[in-house]
């Protein structure tokens, strides 16, 4: 499930809400259908950025496993709102 996303941020070492915090302010910087890569340690990410993308009118693509770090890429496509 590998995505050419368009932007990155890396969350390593970072617990929750950081990751949502920053995906926040990134996400009203890229284009609508833009992607960004999430990458995080905080295993909360695979829950906790789902609820945000429906909550917000984006789209959780889906998260792969990262084997050095213990962690995940989760995939998030900018929706049509205005946050």
């Amino acid at each position: 499930m590998k995505y050419s996303p368009d932007k990155e941020l890396n969350a390593l070492g970072f617990i929750c809400p950081y990751p949502i915090i920053e995906t926040s302010k990134m996400i009203k910087n890229i284009e609508v259908g833009e992607i960004i890569a999430i990458k995080a340690d905080d295993l909360a990410i695979i829950l906790d950025m789902p609820a945000w993308c429906h909550s917000n009118g984006h789209e959780y693509l889906g998260e792969e496993k990262l084997i050095e770090t213990k962690g995940y890429i989760v995939y998030v496509r900018k929706g049509n709102r205005k946050n």
